[in-house]
């Protein structure tokens, strides 16, 4: 074997340093700027070791910086190199600042399928000229890089979809700012909704690999791989729209290139369309809910049963409950399950070296979803392990915190509000709880849910920084939680559709799925919040127990939805 087998990978991609370039950024993303990668596409991994889905590494010739939010700062210190890497969390310092201070007037090297366009032009404006690679610099020093696997494109019934992709296409088109003759459509989530089909380009997905030119009347050219790709936009006459926060810079390289074609930068209107879901959509995640309520009901009923397991069994028994229904496809993301300090990383993946064992007493955060032909689930319980019925636990650690991040919960999916608010102007509401006990969490609030594409769904989202009004058919999450390093994790987390009560907004709860009610401090909630969980509890033993056919569920379901206070609560229609 030869030196450079044996040398670490950043090394390796110094000595491909371009001789014009000042830095390398490596994305944590693919041409499509998907969260959730295929193996090919994990470059930033290979190099670094990192298995979050939010990361930056600028690489200079003599030091690596490594760029993540809050969610994955606990994660990125367990999982990189300190002496390798400096490591800044994005709240604190943004990739764009850092630049702005460090690489201004100066050149950096990059993968132009890699970066869009709207990332691009930051660059220029703060005086960073770009260096396009020819071949992606990482692939160069990756042996044995997986290769792209066959994907299986399947297309959806209006009995899931709510209208022929023709129509739908028709209407979009229509809809064209008037000067336009078509638009380049490269967000492959966008153009899966919009042909009504979905694929498996992506891991925990329905995405397929595909870019589109919609014409004005409805006429849809489309792309399946790069080339095919830049043979569309080259080959585009007129006035052509595109929106250069989901183009790929060779593309709107690509498009500005043609002296026969006029371009507009534009917002996809395919994002808010999509977002908007339509009933036959709403009531395939309504039903969909419910056969995810019954998986997880009974992984939750057999895991109060066991007196010892690990982290990654409850992985496998969230799979096995979920694939006894027909309609279950397969999960929308990696489970998370993590026990005591592990429950602190907040989308913590066990690992064969990291898998902890489990007893009765401890504290374990699940965060699971499935995707079902009819829709998408994504849910979050923070539980007790041991029997519902032991209360022989000291508690007094846990309850606190979790009774705060329950209140959050509960404070916003009560409210209503009016037409035209933001995401970033109630996220404070789910957080208030917390704030009267000196915590805080380094997430957001929620995010929109694709309909069986991707389980983050933009535009839409509950954070501090989302300002796009939410409107009636969105499907959000609502997920407060609370993290303690090196003691334990909380978050409770429901999906809920955005709809119309009277003339305000407000949110309808999907998921259904009880609380554990051991650590529920009762005395720290108001007659209005408890009202809440007693009628939430209610509602989901209702809607739930006559689609469970095991007496030992069914049993655990009874306990587990008792009222918190010994008054009895009238059930929602």
């Amino acid at each position: 074997m030869t030196e450079e087998i044996f040398m670490h990978p950043i090394d390796r991609l110094r000595s491909v340093f371009p001789e014009q370039a000042d830095a390398i950024i490596v994305p944590l993303a693919d041409d499509n700027q998907n969260e959730m990668l295929s193996q090919r596409d994990q470059l930033l991994r290979f190099l670094t070791g990192f298995s979050g889905s939010a990361g930056t590494l600028i690489l200079t010739r003599t030091n690596a910086h490594f760029f993540t939010d809050g969610r994955y700062a606990i994660q990125a210190k367990k999982q990189l190199d300190s002496t390798l890497f400096l490591l800044y969390d994005i709240d604190e310092l943004t990739p764009k600042a850092w630049m702005k201070s460090y690489l201004a007037g100066k050149t950096l090297s990059a993968d132009p399928w890699l970066h869009t366009v709207a990332e691009v032009n930051m660059w220029k404006e703060i005086g960073v000229t770009p260096v396009w690679q020819d071949v992606n610099l990482v692939a160069t020093i990756w042996p044995n890089r997986p290769a792209r696997t066959t994907e299986d494109i399947r297309q959806l019934g209006e009995d899931i979809t709510g209208i022929n992709p023709i129509e739908r296409a028709a209407q979009i088109g229509s809809n064209l700012p008037a000067e336009l003759d078509a638009l380049f459509i490269s967000d492959h989530a966008a153009a899966s909704w919009l042909c009504g089909v979905r694929g498996t380009s992506v891991p925990h997905s329905g995405i397929a690999r595909m870019w589109c030119l919609l014409h004005r009347d409805g006429r849809l050219d489309k792309a399946y791989t790069r080339d095919e790709a830049l043979d569309l936009v080259e080959d585009s006459l007129g006035k052509i729209g595109y929106d250069p926060k989901s183009t790929p810079a060779i593309l709107g390289n690509a498009l500005h290139k043609q002296t026969e074609r006029t371009v507009h930068p534009m917002a996809d209107p395919c994002l808010l369309a999509k977002a908007r879901k339509n009933p036959v959509e709403l009531n395939g995640f309504r039903e969909t809910h419910k056969l995810d309520a019954k998986a997880v009901i009974s992984f939750l009923a057999w895991f109060a049963s066991q007196q010892e397991l690990d982290e990654q069994k409850i992985d496998q028994m969230l799979f096995h409950y979920r694939s006894e229904d027909d309609s279950f496809i397969y999960p929308s993301f990696p489970t998370i399950a993590g026990a005591g300090p592990n429950g602190a990383i907040i989308h913590y993946r066990a690992t064969t070296e990291s898998n902890r064992k489990i007893v009765p007493g401890d504290l374990v955060l699940i965060d699971s979803g499935g995707h079902y032909v009819a829709g998408t689930t994504d849910i979050t319980r923070t539980v007790l392990a041991g029997s519902m019925q032991d209360t022989s636990f000291d508690l007094q650690d846990y309850s606190t915190a979790y009774t705060a991040v329950l209140r959050g919960l509960i404070n916003i999916s009560s409210i209503t509000f009016p037409h035209g608010t933001t995401g970033g102007q109630i996220d404070a509401i789910a957080r208030a709880p917390l704030w009267e006990i000196g915590q805080d969490y380094p997430h957001g609030t929620g995010h929109g849910v694709g309909h069986g594409l991707s389980v983050h769904e933009g535009p839409q989202g509950i954070s501090k920084r989302n300002h796009v009004p939410l409107e009636a058919g969105m499907v959000v999450s609502l997920e407060p939680g609370l993290y303690i390093e090196d003691a334990f994790g909380i978050r409770l987390e429901n999906l809920a559709i955005v709809r119309e009560f009277g003339d305000m907004l407000g949110f309808e709860t999907l998921t259904l799925v009880p609380f554990d009610r051991r650590l529920i401090r009762a005395e720290l909630m108001s007659p209005a919040e408890l009202e809440w969980i007693n009628t939430y509890h209610a509602h989901v033993y209702h809607r739930v127990v006559n689609n469970i056919s095991d007496e030992k569920v069914c049993d655990w379901l009874a306990i587990a939805t008792v009222p918190v206070e010994n008054t009895p609560k009238t059930p929602p229609e």
